[in-house]
């Protein structure tokens, strides 16, 4: 709890700080370190292990490459960071013999999908239940067939890497983070530098009709004398051999031919497996337990100040280049004014920092205290001079209406939101430094009034010009969740638009017209979110309703009251073919409510397996709920 009290101000803040970190590693612009996120997840499932963030996996993708569904949702792994968390996990799922043990890739996780054997698809995980088709690029990358023996249809999971030994081939130095670097690669649209990737399959998705095996280490067996890159995984028949093998993987670490940041360890029985089940999405009978952090000594020379789309500032320090694990240091996060604080460090001093997760640098202790020792703070907002305000641990421009940078950060943030291609941060910054010379600040709404004349104004070509035009004529038709999720309001990214869209506030007017007391009466709503929700509303109402004269907004989710579920409240539970989000939208296409959890007043319960013994399917029983399978609830509905 004191971390909460020290770097957040309520639980509402909390989902806001994870759900920017998630969304920010995912997108390859991270804000935070693994084991911060981390840490600050296990705050959150202690204080409220409901919350919906905890049911989420990945993130959405800002990449403008197409959005397609997972026929089973891909979900991730729980995190365990040293022994004693490791110790926790094994008696949580009361199994302590035989475990598969595998090294825990460094790399972007990617569905490899097969039509009678031929290799048609690659996509991201995304955010679980859409990913980015990344075929153009994966189908370059090497290990894994593009044709295997038996015509089936397949669907393996697997860890798109780069070779530490082709490191001089995709950079070098220039590009010292293998993660960032394959991530960028896979993603590329042109393609180029693709045959660097290497994919290495570690699973069977259930979908696949070869995804039935009696032991973990029978689905690598299969991978490999199908010639499927794999990981080495060891079968450990105790759980004291596991801890053996984590501690030699990770002294050893430095031989492996690939960047990995721990290990995973599965129960081996297949049966088992199934009996243990899942949550949101992440297995109960896995876990990845992380490395130790890598660490250096550097002195801190400076601190910039880094201003988000709704006026946050973030304190950045430039510190004297340190090589942790690979990767030249210049710049480190400090994360917040409280963390600073906490440090205690000062501009000049010597400090220790960690590569976290092997990835993000976070300065840890303070070493030696500088000779002439500068404060770190900030008390005037570095873009237009207005006083500085604290909530919580997260400083605020207090005028971030009138602030040129943060209205230049919610233009970008609109254009990475939509999808608007070709128009990168250089070209808006001419833009806008043209129009900033008669005395106007950024806005969206300037976006939908350029033309040829403000391109050639600002010196970028007609053939440019005119394809940022016709993707910003593009970006004019838009769901109501998507236009209220990309204005950068406090609170209300696209998956909350979507919550408040999904309880009935299905057209901008109403957004417009929330009250605290609207939210309050909705479940997951406390008085601080309810508050700052329509603040955000209230204080952009203006510029909102300006906007939406530019837009073609799709109101959603009109009040149906008649379908054969009429009446009827509906909860899911565990994996499906379709994305949860389509499964729910069915629902209310038929007259029916979608509930989260399992209640008394519920009257069917969609699962994988309608024999579960699942605590959802247990209380459903109890409850007289109606247990259905995903196949009758597709032949009820559709």
């Amino acid at each position: 709890m004191n971390l909460l009290n020290r770097a957040l101000a309520s639980v509402e803040d909390l989902v806001d700080v994870l759900k920017k970190a998630s969304n920010a590693y995912y997108n390859d612009v991270p804000i935070m370190y693994d084991s911060e996120f981390d840490h600050l997840v296990e705050l959150l499932k202690g204080i409220d292990c409901n919350n919906n963030f905890l049911k989420e996996i990945g993130a959405y993708s800002n990449s403008p490459l197409t959005k397609v569904s997972h026929k089973i949702p891909m979900g991730s792994l729980n995190n365990v960071n040293n022994n004693e968390e490791f110790m926790k996990w094994v008696k949580t799922i009361g199994f302590t013999d035989y475990f598969v043990v595998q090294p825990k890739l460094d790399g972007v996780s990617i569905e490899l999908l097969y039509k009678k054997g031929n290799f048609v698809q690659a996509l991201t995980r995304g955010d679980g239940f859409q990913g980015d088709d990344v075929t153009h690029t994966i189908k370059n990358a090497k290990g894994f067939p593009k044709k295997i023996a038996e015509p089936i249809d397949l669907s393996v999971r697997c860890e798109a890497i780069l070779l530490l030994k082709d490191k001089e081939k995709w950079g070098g130095e220039s590009f010292s983070n293998p993660r960032n670097t394959v991530s960028g690669l896979v993603r590329r649209l042109d393609g180029k530098q693709s045959e660097l990737i290497t994919c290495v399959a570690f699973d069977i998705l259930k979908n696949s009709e070869r995804s039935v095996f009696e032991h973990e280490i029978e689905r690598i067996a299969w991978l490999q004398q199908n010639d499927f890159n794999t990981v080495v995984s060891e079968v450990c028949e105790t759980y004291k051999e596991v801890e053996q093998a984590f501690y030699k993987a990770e002294r050893e670490r430095a031989s492996f031919e690939y960047e990995i940041d721990g290990m995973v360890v599965k129960v081996n029985n297949v049966c088992l497996q199934a009996t243990l089940g899942e949550k949101d999405n992440r297995p109960k009978w896995a876990v990845a337990w992380k490395f130790t952090p890598k660490e250096g000594s550097t002195r801190v020379l400076g601190v910039q100040y880094s201003i988000g789309p709704t006026g946050t500032i973030t304190p950045v320090a430039q510190v004297e280049p340190v090589e942790i694990g690979g990767t030249l240091i210049n710049n480190v996060s400090l994360c917040n004014f409280d963390e600073v604080d906490r440090l205690g460090i000062k501009i000049g001093d010597k400090v220790c920092v960690v590569r976290s997760g092997d990835v993000i640098p976070k300065i840890t202790t303070l070493l030696e205290p500088g000779g002439e020792r500068i404060d770190i703070n900030c008390t005037t907002c570095p873009s237009c001079n207005s006083v500085t305000i604290k909530d919580g641990a997260i400083l605020h421009c207090s005028t971030p209406n009138e602030c040129y940078e943060t209205q230049f950060r919610k233009v970008l943030n609109w254009i990475n939101k939509r999808n608007i291609m070709f128009f990168g941060e250089t070209y808006v910054k001419k833009i806008f430094s043209n129009l900033l010379q008669s005395g106007r600040l950024p806005s969206i709404v300037d976006l939908y009034k350029l033309n040829q004349q403000d391109f050639k104004n600002a010196k970028i070509g007609k053939v440019m010009a005119t394809k940022i035009l016709a993707e910003i004529n593009k970006s004019e038709k838009t769901s109501l969740a998507n236009f209220i999720g990309s204005l950068a309001l406090p609170l209300l990214g696209r998956r909350e638009a979507q919550n408040l869209i999904d309880f009935g506030f299905n057209t901008l007017e109403t957004f417009l017209h929330l009250t605290e007391t609207n939210l309050l009466s909705l479940k997951g709503y406390q008085e601080t979110k309810a508050k700052r929700i329509v603040e955000g509303i209230q204080n952009s109402k203006i510029f909102i309703e300006e906007l939406s004269k530019y837009l073609i907004i799709i109101d959603e989710k009109k009040e149906i009251t008649e379908g054969v579920l009429k009446g009827k409240k509906i909860c899911f539970t565990g994996t499906a073919s379709k994305p949860r989000s389509v499964l729910q939208e069915l629902v209310i296409k038929n007259g029916g409510a979608v509930k989260e959890d399992v209640s008394k007043d519920l009257d069917i319960l969609v699962l994988s397996d309608i024999n579960s013994t699942s605590s959802k399917a247990l209380k459903a029983k109890q409850y007289g709920s109606t247990l259905m399978s995903e196949n009758d609830f597709l032949k009820l509905v559709e």
